[in-house]
Order: C-alpha cells, then structure tokens, then sequence
C-alpha cells in the first residue's frame, strides 16, 4: 500500500512536484500553476517530504505525452534507486483521460516514483484502486462535457459573427465595446494595411504570384517574419484565402457559409472573391521565388528569337564578377550568347524616358481623365438603383432554387442545386457590398478625383520613379504596368517596340496628333511667310 501520510519521525524524503494548466489564461484566474505548488508544498512540508523540483506543464489533460511529464519521467529514471514521492494537486491534473491517467501512473511507478496528493489515496492494490479509478473516469467525462459546452458556445458566437480563432495576421483583440461581451477583432496596425496593399496588389495583377508576395513582404521591415527573416509560403496562402480579411467568416467544419463578421474589413469582398478566381486560374507566367535585386528583369524580357524569358547569371573574371542576361534555349541561335547587364538595363530605362509626356500633353491627359471620372460619379445613383435591381434578381433566383432543392429528390441533381446557391449567396453578398459602399446615410457617396488618381498620374509624369525605387518589386511592376507583356529583346538590335497598356496608347496617340496637327500648320504657311508680300513702287 502507498501510504498518504509519513510519519514525521523518518528522516526527510525527497519528492518532486508535478503541476499541470490546461492554458497560460488560468495562472491570471487564480487556479494557476502557483496555487497548486502551493498545495502541494504545504503537502510535502506536512508529510516530512523535501522538494527538489517542480515541473510544470502547460497542456491539455487528454494526452499523456507532455514535455515536462517527459523531463519529469527522465529525473525519476536517473535517480530510481532514491525512491521520489511526485506530488500532484489533485487527479485531474495527472490526467482528464482514464487510458492517459493509468498509464502515465504506471510509467511514474516503473521509474521508481511513487503518486501522493492532497486530495486522494493511490493504492497498488486493484481492489483499493476503485475510487481512483472511477474518479479518473469522471474527470475524464467531465473535461469531454466542458469541451462540448466551449465548442458549442464558441459555434454561436461565430454563427453571430465573431471571428472565435487566433487572430489572423493585421488583426488583435480587443474587448467588445458594444456591451455584448466577450472580444472581437480590430486593425493591427502597421500590419493591416500593409496585408490590404498586398491583397490588392495581387487582386490587380501588379504581384503575379504568391513568391512576389512573399519578397514583397520579406523587403518590407515593418511586417513580423521568423527569426531567418523570412516567411512561409503556407502563410502567404493562408493570407490570400482567409475570408476574415474581407470582413466576412466562413468554416466548412461547422456548417457555417459565408457571412458577415462583426469586424472591420482590410478589403472588399469583391476584392477577395477575384483573389480566388485568379488562385483558381492558371498563372500567366513562371515566377521565380530567388529573385536577385541586381536583375530586376529576370523573366520579364524575353529572346526575340526563340521567345523564352532570358535567364541571368555572373561570370567570373580576373578580380570580379560579370553580371549578364542570356538564353539558355538550345535551339536558339543566341545560345549562351551573354548581354551584359548594364546594356540591357541602361536600354529599358531609355525605353521607358520615351514613355514620360511633355507637361502639355500630360495635363490634358489629366483633363481627359477627370472628364471621365465627373461621368462616372454622375452615374453613381444610377449604379445604386442597378445594384439594388441586381439584389432583387439574385434573391429571386435563390428561392427558385432553394424551392427546387426541396422538390428535388435525386441526390445529384441536390448536389448542383447546392453548389448553384453557394454561388449566388456569394454573388448576393457582393451585390450588397457594392450597394453599401455606394450609399451612405447622406445619399450617395462622391469620391474624390485627386485621391483616387493621385499615384496614377505620378506615375504615368514620370514612370522612372519606379525603377529608382529599391524595392525589385517596384522595379519589376514597372514593367507590367507600362507594357502588355513580356518585352522582346534582340542581341543585336535591342528591344523591339514594344505593347503599350491602355494608358500609355492614349499618351502615345495624343502625341501623335499633336505632332501631326503641327506638321499640317508649318505646311499651310507660305515660304514667303504670313503677312503678304508688299509691292515694289518704281519710281
């Protein structure tokens, strides 16, 4: 039999106190890792016992491999011929599973410990086991019960809204200032805005790829990476798919679909939906993830030859290195032929100089630009009549089917009807984003020229401020916004002329009308000139 008590008459045996909390939050309730060595303390202190260590576990009771149980198990090994009590508070924190308690009991008996607590008698003898036995079973039932009331409480609050995981990436917790209890999200600032201009960029095309997104984050200081500085591609992904980012929840496990979460949102929905399209579809084009910042053009300029992206690399020479551009498709007739760097580099930037407007021609593009944003604004109320119009159809197309699903008792045909309705929930949900961010209590909203296309015509004044930038992302996006496509480039000849996007075409059509409209005006004036010419008076 282990007995619960010592006498006090025998010198001082050696014990060891093992502490266990289910999570860090029950150390500020008051039923922390403290409050039970103190128990067990007053216990050894009582019993004649003298405590070496304690170990302290912060893990759920279910499992019985723990790292401090493991270290715990590891000193009573080392020390199996002194015969160590190992104090515990009370049963549950042993274990709250019967199969874990009986054996984690077994493991602390094999290496030469013995049980003692407070709270209950451990006996060697199966018959005097019972109430420890049964005791471990309704500790177990009762952590099964408990878990069953927090997941089902923690299934309301996200079914009403609240975001119930760890905070995502750019958001914390704050508590709920609206008088409904518990926590919800808000922004974490710098890092929620930093995570919306990714999101966006990647949404319009300017970061191709979840590996541009990954340097893009990785160049920026002010967004937390690992230790080595980086960030894992899993993160990026989950960034890109988390619904929350767009003010929206959705868990599949808990048969909860897309609905509106109580936090604010970084980006629209419609935002998030065409992210997930443009993950579903097929890239336009192969993005490395090893980017070097001395060749920004990497994949970007493409053999005018064979067509394929050219590579880059160094060669060594006497006392340095040579870096280069060159083909590696061997069917190519330009072949292992290098372009040195600072030509084909000093070339783009000379190409781009040709894309900047004079002065003139850019404040008409600004005119032009205004003029067809004032028409845009002027049709706001008419869009918002539209979205409401497109609200309506979309909530009748979804009780035609929904009427349909219950009609229908063919499970295929169940199958689409549902995969439909998802579909047009989503769409319902844009349709009723848009409508929101067109009106407001006032009427509708009138956004502001100067702002919306503030960098658009910086950028277009002066398309060099990318490539100066020393971010490669800038540098790489400078290319994608000003051509249609990959640049073709000639060994021998250099760049061919390339696809211009829409608004660098309008720049270029302008400034050939301009010019045209002057060569038809230096023609019209006569050789001898505007005024006529005066008679000679003989005399």
């Amino acid at each position: 039999m282990e007995a619960s008590l010592v006498p006090k008459t025998l010198a001082k045996r050696k014990a060891v106190i093992y502490v266990r909390i289910s999570d860090a939050k029950q150390n500020i309730k008051g039923d922390g890792a403290r409050s039970q060595e103190s128990a067990c303390r007053d216990y050894a202190r009582y019993n004649n016992m003298l405590v070496v260590d304690v170990f302290v576990d912060v893990m759920s009771g279910k499992y019985a491999a723990r790292p401090k149980m493991g270290e715990m198990l590891e000193f009573l090994n080392a020390h199996h011929d002194e015969n160590y009590a190992v104090i515990i508070d009370d049963i549950s924190r042993l274990a709250r599973n019967y199969i874990a308690h009986m054996s984690l009991r077994e493991e602390i008996r094999a290496a030469g410990g013995e049980l003692y607590s407070p709270s209950m008698e451990f006996f060697d003898d199966p018959k005097r086991q019972m109430p420890e036995k049964i005791t471990a079973i309704v500790k177990e039932q009762e952590r099964i019960d408990n878990a069953a009331r927090v997941l089902s409480r923690q299934i309301a609050r996200t079914k009403n809204g609240y975001y119930t995981f760890p905070a995502p990436t750019g958001f914390r917790y704050t508590k709920d200032k609206s008088g409904r209890g518990g926590k919800v999200l808000v922004r974490d600032e710098p890092v929620a805005s930093i995570i919306a201009d990714v999101l966006e960029k990647f949404a319009s095309g300017y970061l191709g790829s979840q590996g541009e997104i990954k340097r893009y984050l990785e160049s920026n200081p002010a967004f937390p990476t690992g230790a080595s500085g980086k960030i894992g591609k899993s993160r990026v992904k989950t960034m890109l798919t988390q619904p929350i980012y767009a003010g929206y929840i959705e868990y599949a496990p808990w048969g909860i679909p897309l609905i509106k979460a109580q936090n604010a949102a970084l980006i629209s929905l419609k935002t998030y939906l065409k992210i997930q399209d443009h993950l579903d579809g097929v890239p336009k084009q192969a993005v490395r993830l090893d980017i070097n910042p001395a060749f920004p053009l990497r994949g970007l300029i493409s053999c005018s030859c064979c067509d394929k992206p050219l590579r880059a690399g160094r060669s060594k020479g006497r006392s340095r290195y040579y870096p280069y551009y060159v083909c590696h498709t061997k069917s190519c007739e330009h072949y292992g032929k290098s372009i040195k760097q600072e030509k084909i580099q000093g070339e783009f930037v000379e190409l781009v100089k040709t894309l900047r407007p004079a002065p003139e021609l850019l404040e008409l593009v600004r005119v032009m630009f205004k003029d067809v944003w004032e028409k845009h604004v002027s049709s706001f109320k008419q869009r918002h009549v539209a979205a409401i119009h497109s609200l309506n159809g979309l909530e009748k197309k979804i009780d035609n089917l929904v009427d349909r699903i219950i009609k229908t008792t063919q499970p295929t045909l169940i199958g689409a009807y549902e995969a439909e309705l998802v579909k047009l929930e989503a769409q319902k949900l844009v349709a009723q984003e848009q409508i929101d961010e067109i009106s407001d209590s006032n009427g509708v909203k009138l956004p502001d020229f100067e702002n919306a296309y503030r960098t658009a015509l910086r950028m277009i004044a002066n398309p060099l401020l990318l490539w100066e930038s020393h971010e490669v992302s800038h540098k790489r996006g400078l290319v994608k916004m000003a051509f249609g496509g990959r640049l073709s480039y000639c060994r021998n000849s250099g760049y061919r002329t390339p696809d211009l996007s829409l608004p660098f075409q309008v720049i270029q059509r302008l400034s050939r009308n301009i010019q045209e409209k002057n060569m038809n005006k230096a023609k019209m004036v006569d050789d001898t000139g505007i005024e006529p010419a005066t008679p000679t008076m003989s005399m």
